[in-house]
């Protein structure tokens, strides 16, 4: 089939090339929209309670505080989350006072995030004027049902929002760019830019990126417009004024150190003792020779599952962004391509570094297998990076371009596969959690048994029937496409709702919740408080037991000190293993730590 004859086929497929809209355009956003809904109603209707350990948590502990709640989750020595949801959810506590309630409509609050920015990317494409109407919603669709952001969306941690940002930061650079009216658009991105890492950490490098091209701007003074020619005239975007990027570079740092400030204030109130995670990470961790093996580890695992969670299409994403940064001649797209490629490098570099000094690096033992790819901080700019690479075999639609994809991600799969299944059989490994590497657990749930060499397979065969369809016409490549995204959606919602119905660490508190007639004081002992144990098991129940009017506190005793003399008015104990309090506590968990009650317990 020859290049004529598929542009031919794109233009009836177009309808109307750049029109607003079109009835196939249409078509697929309203269509993308109505299955989305309809299958995050299904995941909301079975969550009841927080189940991603200790992160939901975090975010809800963070809603309470600054919704003014006078008791508190105490998230002791747990990950330091950012607050930026816990901030989007902190008006239903006003709303309800009923947990079920509440839980539910904070999925349904931050199911927003998804479709924000699934419209944020669409609006991007058609700032720069990539595609037509078709391939734009077929972007939409991609971003919105992309199967592993529509798992981690399900619950109420910090991805739907992180999500959400992206497209945001995205938007916002390519309107500056574009816009006739480009001071508007600096100062709303400066907003986001700025409040970027109080949505998750790794999100730093969006920042620091808007930072340094702010001031690139300021150095160079060029800035024009990279729209393409539609007349003999040369559409041109308005030179921002230097007030309006320094005002934009103050703005970003204003809003950094007050969300830093804010930041700072809550973790000293909800974090009764440091965080350990990130506490690792110096100098001296480069030195290790250790370190350096797990990051290339951690990489070569990491880029894997980028390549077979999008089937290629980031890599090709990623090709694309890389060609435009080194070879536009242009300093405008230039500016935009390479921009985005620093962000989205400096989000991967940040998880390996996590997953790596953290994780991954000695005195520990036992290795997570989800730790081995990880691509929970990723998800989100897969999907952005698929998107991209979608545009460029959609407008190439060649035989040749379909078969470098096929190969080199063949190639690349079957290296990264031989290279980390070789390093792993030298790790202990303990189970998985699925939504940290939901793009893995599509087909079914990620576990130890996942084969390694069986998701390259799947994914050389899915590259393969993308370069078949490019083969007959860019229509069957997105009818493809479009079939791939909703299938693994539909996969995807699967596992978030077995997980909402059967994941759950522990009953320990569950006696208390219907014996609850009063509020209580439950005290932590600073050994157990240390344990991973009471960190990610026990925080769920905690949490429980807060809304049914309990208070926490993580006491400065051991457990012996609290064993020989528990502090009174103590109606629940929780010590580390080998102590039995004094009085009348006895034990409810079998397991460390471990929780005793006051008195006679309630009905099993």
């Amino acid at each position: 089939m020859t290049e004529a004859s598929t542009q031919t086929q794109d233009t009836r497929v177009s309808s109307g090339g750049n029109r607003e809209s079109t009835p196939v355009s249409t078509g697929i956003r309203a269509g993308s929209l109505v299955l989305f809904c309809i299958l995050r109603t299904l995941t909301i209707a079975a969550a009841t309670t927080p189940r991603i350990l200790p992160d939901e948590s975090g975010s809800w502990s963070f809603s309470r505080f600054i919704a003014g709640g006078a008791s508190i989750i105490t998230m002791h020595q747990q990950p330091e989350y950012r607050f930026g949801t816990g901030l989007l959810l902190s008006p239903l506590w006003a709303v309800t006072s009923d947990p079920l309630v509440r839980y539910r409509l904070g999925l349904v609050l931050l199911s927003a995030a998804p479709i924000l920015a699934a419209w944020c990317i669409a609006r991007s494409l058609r700032l720069l004027s990539l595609g037509d109407n078709v391939l734009r919603s077929t972007a939409f669709a991609m971003v919105l049902l992309f199967p592993a952001t529509m798992m981690t969306g399900s619950f109420t941690w910090a991805e739907p929002l992180s999500m959400a940002w992206w497209g945001l930061i995205i938007l916002g650079m390519t309107a500056t760019f574009t816009s006739h009216r480009p001071a508007t658009a600096l100062f709303a991105t400066s907003l986001v830019a700025g409040f970027a890492p109080f949505v998750h950490g790794r999100m730093y490098s969006v920042t620091i990126t808007w930072v340094c091209l702010l001031l690139f701007l300021l150095l160079q003074g060029q800035f024009g417009s990279p729209r393409h020619e539609t007349s003999d005239d040369k559409q041109e975007a308005d030179q921002p004024s230097t007030r309006a990027l320094v005002g934009s570079l103050a703005v970003t740092v204003m809003v950094y150190l007050v969300a830093s400030v804010a930041q700072k204030h809550m973790v000293s109130v909800l974090w009764s003792a440091p965080s350990e995670q990130g506490q690792g990470i110096g100098l001296g961790l480069f030195t290790q020779v250790e370190f350096w093996s797990n990051l290339f580890l951690s990489m070569l695992g990491q880029i894997w599952y980028l390549a077979v969670s999008s089937c290629g299409l980031a890599l090709l994403g990623i090709g694309v962004l890389a060609r435009f940064s080194y070879r536009s001649s242009s300093a405008v797209p230039r500016a935009l391509t390479v921009s985005l490629a620093a962000m989205f490098a400096g989000a991967f570099a940040l998880s390996n570094l996590l997953m790596t000094s953290y994780y991954m690096t000695a005195p520990r033992e036992i290795v997570r297998y989800d730790h081995l790819f990880y691509g929970r901080y990723n998800d989100a700019v897969i999907a952005v990076l698929s998107v991209i690479g979608l545009l460029a075999l959609s407008k190439l639609a060649l035989q040749a371009a379909a078969l470098a994809l096929t190969s080199t991600t063949a190639a690349i799969s079957t290296i990264l596969a031989v290279v980390v299944r070789w390093r792993v059989t030298h790790i202990e490994l303990s189970e998985s959690f699925p939504p940290t590497i939901a793009g893995l657990a599509v087909l079914s749930g990620a576990g130890t048994g996942l084969h390694i060499l069986r998701w390259s397979a799947i994914s050389i065969v899915l590259c393969m029937l993308l370069g078949i369809a490019c083969y007959f016409s860019r229509s069957a490549l997105l009818g493809l496409v479009l079939a791939a995204v909703v299938l693994g959606s539909v996969s995807a919602t699967r596992n978030a709702i077995q997980m909402h119905q059967s994941y759950q660490y522990s009953a320990a508190f569950e006696p208390f919740l219907t014996t609850s007639a009063s509020p209580k004081r439950a005290v932590v002992s600073s050994d157990a408080a240390d344990l991973s144990g009471y960190s990610y098991l026990l925080t769920g129940q905690q949490y429980q037991l807060v809304d049914n009017g309990w208070s926490f506190t993580v006491s400065e005793k051991s457990s012996a000190e609290l064993a020989a003399e528990p502090e009174p008015g103590t109606e629940l104990l929780v010590l580390a293993p080998g102590f039995m309090p004094t009085g009348n506590f006895q034990e409810s968990t079998p397991f460390g730590p471990v929780v005793f009650f006051k008195g006679t317990p309630a009905p099993q």
